[in-house]
């Protein structure tokens, strides 16, 4: 800003001078965004926000889906799916499931990408919530979402802490307990077709594309390999879970076993309920699964950590021979019938019907406690009376997730926390497990209000919650439990590109292309040679690529040619009078090979030919109409389209418009006598390309004078 001083001296005006004043330039507002998507069916979660990356789209899979974006920059791109628009954005896409549509933002405040997740049919709508100020693990929630039925299906799915998936795999049998294993593995249990829903479900080792490597793992000698647990361990042994029916004087019953198995497939340790009392384990008399293993634990020490829901007890049971205890024997019970532990502190006196347990950093026990009901007017509670706990039971309709610290000298476990959310029963299924931070993850599975939460240190504090949004219950998907993992996107970007298919020489062409990522990362770059624009410039096969990168540094390169045709130019003038056959049709060449003859006899008679002009060139083309006009004795007028053409035929010449490749245009001519005279005259047509002198043809058309 530049001010201007000046001083009155008596009643004079002087100028002293002129006086720059500095101010720091202003700072420009940071261009506004917006990203809309719509179609039949269509929607999206979460709702758009700058900072948010990923988004979810329901109903587009196999459909189209109208992408809308732009940026108040005006000199900014919006590229979808890698190909520039300009800074505004209105385009079609469609996609398979799985597959992610990019939409980038690229203009003066930098470049920010956004991926569109097409889901599957039956995923839900999910809606997470982040408590501000939190600081979450880092990594992926993995769930097995469904509704626990026979007949539907089970998904697969990685999220990132909006809910949007950066995988999802659809498994119509059983799939539970998606995870990562001690020997870094990623595995899924999955069923085969007519196996018993929670049963015969092998271990399925997954690669880090989400692919099956073909390396699976089951129980050796037994028939069943049951998907609740399993743990793959560096030394490369496998300890699975499995349920084998025995029959009894009272009948079958089915026994629960662990097994491990080394990396030679040779069985080195397998332990099983079968040597238990049942009646004076079991909560649940009469169920031939009467003790019903649903995790399985190696402790700091070595020895195993077994939940079994039937017994609302966790079962420490010696790996090997160790201070008085022999492998195989029960080295203490938390919780059921025959407790080892008081509970001094806990009016529940312990467990009840709980679905995992596992041993925390400083040897504490953290279970998630699901509770137990009578689902039925003849169904037990699995919850032990601690008034009677050698017969008793008692309802305990709610679930939570209890820490306990043990004493193995006194023999009491004291209750550290209890987080339970009023209001929460899972009565079945479900999990919690400890993160690296301290914090908890618990996947809640049959108590629907919620998906997963993530508890802070203290056990009781949520920071995270994701839930499933149908607002009927018993339509809501839930998973059998939630593992947090890191899995960095190992999946290559695609390149999609169209056949150029043959292209004239000369001619303006670009590719039609797109990029996309799958692995959850998103679309960093997508660059074409040239950008695309395909050289034409001469003929003969030509080479363009497409390289695709995504954020995590994958990268793919297509390489595609194409064709440039030699451009060709070439007309053919054909002539014909009323009544007669064309001529000079496919003949290039001299007027008076190409010739048409007509007889005017009569004063103020007519005669009319008419000229086509045929594009035989391989190129939308003009063409430049001469020819003779009047004389003495013959009048001449030429037209086309209705509208009188002479003086420009005559004169500098008629173009045509432009004829696509075999089309036509027709120039009618019309002669009429003015002297009476016995004379022959000739009246040729000369044609030319406007683009190439060589491209010529003529015709003539010969009139007889008569008196």
């Amino acid at each position: 800003m530049r001010l201007r001083f000046t001083v009155v001296l008596g009643g004079l005006t002087l100028l002293i001078g002129m006086l720059t004043v500095a101010h720091p330039p202003a700072i420009a507002a940071p261009p506004e965004h917006s990203l809309t998507v719509s179609g039949t069916g269509v929607s999206t979660y979460p709702t758009f926000a700058p900072d948010i990356e990923r988004y979810a789209v329901a109903g587009a899979a196999g459909a189209q889906l109208r992408v809308q974006a732009t940026t108040s920059d005006p000199d900014g791109q919006v590229l979808v799916d890698g190909v520039p628009q300009g800074a505004s954005a209105d385009v079609v896409v469609t996609g398979e499931p799985g597959e992610e549509v990019s939409v980038i933002f690229d203009d003066v405040d930098g470049r920010v990408a956004h991926s569109l997740f097409l889901l599957p049919d039956g995923f839900p709508t999910l809606e997470a919530e982040t408590v501000d100020g939190a600081e979450l693990d880092p990594g992926v929630v993995l769930l097995t979402l469904s509704r626990f039925s026979q007949g539907e299906p089970f998904f697969e799915t990685a999220l990132d802490r909006n809910g949007v998936p950066v995988h999802v795999h659809e498994e119509a049998e059983t799939s539970l307990d998606l995870k990562r294993q001690p020997n870094g593995s990623l595995t899924v249990q999955r069923g085969s077709a007519g196996s018993d829903w929670l049963a015969g479900a092998p271990l399925v080792v997954l690669d880090e594309q989400w692919q099956p490597t073909g390396a699976t793992h089951s129980t050796v000698g037994l028939v069943n390999t049951d998907p609740h647990d399993s743990i793959l361990l560096p030394n490369g042994h496998v300890i699975l879970l499995s349920y084998e029916y025995r029959d009894t004087p009272d009948g079958q019953v089915q026994d629960s076993i662990a097994q491990e198995v080394d990396s030679d497939g040779e069985v080195v340790f397998e332990w099983s309920t079968e040597s238990l009392v049942i009646d004076e384990e079991t909560v649940k008399p009469g169920d031939p699964d009467y003790a019903h293993v649903n995790s399985v634990v190696v402790m700091d020490d070595g020895h195993w950590l077994l939940s079994f829901r039937h017994f609302s007890a966790v079962f420490k049971v010696a790996r090997f021979d160790d201070g008085g205890f022999e492998a195989g024997e029960v080295m203490w019970r938390l919780g059921g019938r025959r407790s080892d532990f008081a509970f001094p502190d806990d009016e529940w006196a312990g467990p009840c019907a709980q679905h995992t347990a596992s041993e925390l950093p400083n040897g504490n026990i953290l279970i998630f406690d699901n509770g137990g009901n009578q689902l039925g007017p003849d169904a037990p509670t699995l919850c032990v009376d601690p008034a009677d706990p050698d017969q008793g039971r008692v309802n305990r309709p709610f679930t939570r997730i209890s820490e306990y610290a043990l004493d193995e000298q006194a023999m009491e476990a004291t209750l550290v926390t209890a987080h339970a959310p009023p209001g929460r029963f899972a009565y079945f299924a479900g999990g919690v497990e400890q993160l690296p931070s301290g914090h908890r993850l618990v996947g809640w599975a049959a108590s629907q209000q919620e998906v997963a939460t993530e508890l802070d240190d203290d056990g009781l504090t949520p920071l995270w919650t994701l839930r499933d949004t149908n607002p009927t219950t018993n339509q809501r998907l839930f998973t059998y439990r939630a593992h947090l993992a890191e899995v960095p996107d190992a999946i290559d970007p695609t390149v999609t590109v169209a056949d150029p298919g043959e292209i004239l020489q000369g001619t303006s062409a670009r590719l039609d292309w797109q990029c996309r990522d799958r692995g959850g990362s998103g679309l960093a770059g997508c660059a074409a040679t040239a950008d695309g624009l395909l050289d034409t410039s001469t003929p003969g096969v030509h080479g363009v690529t497409v390289t695709a990168t995504d954020a995590a540094g994958n990268s793919v390169t297509h390489e595609t040619t194409y064709v440039v045709a030699p451009l060709e130019r070439a007309v053919d003038a054909a002539v014909r009078t009323k009544g007669k056959a064309w001529k000079g049709v496919g003949l290039v060449g001299a007027a008076k090979k190409q010739q048409a003859a007509t007889k005017i006899i009569k004063a103020r008679k007519k005669q009319v030919a008419q000229v086509r002009i045929t594009n035989r060139g391989n190129a939308p083309d003009r063409f430049l109409v001469t020819g003779k006009g009047a004389t003495k004795v013959v009048k001449v007028v030429h037209r086309s389209g209705g509208r009188k053409i002479s003086g420009k035929v005559t004169g500098a010449g008629f173009r045509t418009p432009t004829l696509a490749p075999g089309a036509s245009v027709t120039v009618k001519v019309t002669f009429k006598r003015k002297r009476a005279v016995k004379r022959n005259q000739n009246f040729p047509v000369r044609v030319q390309s406007t683009s190439a002198a060589s491209a010529r043809d003529a015709v003539r058309v010969k009139v007889k004078v008569r008196k």
